[in-house]
């Protein structure tokens, strides 16, 4: 249980001082990467494993935050990284080398809904060589989506391509798992690389577990 290793290791640090003391004479500098998609707790671990935030570097971007309601992350530790970590030097990267402009001006005008973010950044393409299609598609309910994506499918196969030429990208398995039924319904031949997790997986066991450990600590 990644979460209880966490809180552990927090606790160890804060309420043995030794501990800590000796891990931050071992840590002379630490990087972290995807910083955006750590929550409080995580971010205060790395508070304690380094001591001495000289030797810190972070690498992140608040706009790139996507977790906060699967993994509760806190993009905002990130954007207050300054005011944390007095003298730091921030390295702000522009140039995207990902997505071509299509996709980054979509991005762009989702993210400029965002009500607090980082300032003084805007992204751009590494290549303005104009390059594929980009739409965004709002459907009022899961089973309409899940009808258009059939239809469209089938739309590329009348228009002169193959199944082959399509592919789907979920964030997870578990979203994927109507659509992929659909698709089969349908005699859309499939080649399906999910990852479809356990009970023990599920945002529902990870509060249930919570609970437990609740009433246990408070007994």
């Amino acid at each position: 249980d990644w979460p209880e290793v966490i809180s552990r290791s927090v606790n160890l640090l804060e309420k043995w001082p030794g501990v800590k003391e000796e891990i931050n004479a071992k840590t002379n500098f630490l990087l972290v990467d995807e910083y955006q998609d750590l929550n409080s707790k995580e971010q205060r671990l790395i508070g304690l494993l380094v001591g001495d935030s000289a030797g810190l570097c972070v690498v992140g971007d608040d706009d790139q935050s996507i977790y906060e309601s699967l993994r509760f992350s806190d993009p905002e530790g990130i954007i207050n990284f300054p005011d944390q970590y007095h003298g730091t030097t921030t390295l702000t990267l522009t140039i995207c080398r990902r997505c071509p402009p299509e996709v980054i001006q979509k991005a762009l005008k989702l993210i400029s809904n965002n009500r607090k973010r980082l300032g003084g950044k805007t992204l751009v393409p590494y290549d303005d060589a104009p390059q594929g299609k980009v739409a965004t598609i709002y459907r009022r309910s899961k089973k309409a989506e899940v009808e258009w994506l059939v239809g469209r499918v089938r739309g590329f196969v009348n228009a002169g391509y193959q199944y082959k030429d399509v592919l789907i990208l979920f964030p997870e398995g578990k979203l994927a798992e109507e659509y992929v039924k659909a698709l089969k319904a349908a005699d859309i031949p499939c080649v399906v690389q999910l990852r479809i997790g356990s009970v023990f997986d599920t945002e529902c066991f990870a509060w249930f577990l919570a609970t437990l450990r609740f009433l246990a600590e408070s007994s």
